[in-house]
C-alpha cells in the first residue's frame, strides 16, 4: 500500500521534511517513490509547498495520506481556492464588505449602549490606504461617556475593534467627534 507521508531531512535541531509517496512497509527516512512537496516547520509563513496535481494522482491511485499530510493538503487547497477567487484576484478589498459591515454594527451597538442620545449618533465609513476608518459623530453630552476616564473606554472599544478586524483580515480604526448642534 502506498502512503503519502513525511520524510525527515535536514540537520539536527533544524528539521526539514519532504512530503513523499512511499511504500507503507519502508522506513520513515528510507526509500520513496516520488517527492510531492516540502515542509519547513521553522518558517512562520509559507512553510508547506505541495504539488497538488501529483498528490491528486496518487490519491486517485489509492494512496493514503497521513493525518499531518492530510491537514497540509487541506490548507493548500484552501489557499489555492482563495487565490483563484475573483474577489481576491484584483488585490483590492471591497468597501462595504461583509466583515466591514459586521465591524460597523459592532461599533454602533457598543456606542449606542453607552450614550444617552443614541438617535443623534452618526457613523460614516471611509477607506484610507487599506484601512477602514469609522468616523462616529456624537452629541456633545455623550462625548465624556464614550471616552471615559483617561480614555479607558474608547481605548477598550478600539482594542476590541482592532482584534475583531484582525481576525477577519481587515484593518479598522475609530475616530470620535462631536456633532455640530
Amino acid at each position: 500500500m502506498v502512503k503519502i507521508r513525511l520524510k525527515r531531512i535536514g540537520a539536527r535541531n533544524h528539521p526539514v521534511y519532504r512530503v513523499v509517496a512511499a511504500d507503507s512497509r519502508s522506513p520513515r527516512d528510507g526509500k520513496f517513490i516520488e517527492e510531492l512537496g516540502t515542509y519547513h516547520p521553522s518558517r512562520t509563513t509559507n512553510n508547506v509547498e505541495l504539488k497538488l496535481d501529483r498528490i491528486d494522482h496518487w490519491i486517485s491511485c489509492g494512496a493514503q495520506p497521513s493525518e499531518t499530510v492530510a491537514s497540509f493538503i487541506k490548507q493548500a487547497r484552501k489557499a489555492a481556492a482563495q487565490e483563484e477567487s475573483p474577489a481576491n484576484a484584483s488585490g483590492a478589498r471591497q468597501q462595504g464588505s461583509p466583515s466591514c459591515l459586521v465591524m460597523q454594527k459592532y461599533v454602533e451597538f457598543v456606542i449606542k449602549g453607552l450614550v444617552e442620545n443614541p438617535d443623534a449618533m452618526q457613523i460614516e465609513t471611509e477607506e484610507k490606504e487599506g484601512l477602514t476608518v469609522f468616523k462616529v459623530k456624537l452629541h456633545p453630552d455623550d462625548m465624556g461617556k464614550v471616552i471615559g476616564k483617561q480614555g479607558n473606554t474608547i481605548n477598550a472599544i478600539r482594542g476590541l475593534l482592532q482584534a475583531g478586524s484582525a481576525k477577519v483580515n481587515e484593518r479598522c480604526a475609530l475616530e470620535v467627534t462631536e456633532l455640530e448642534v
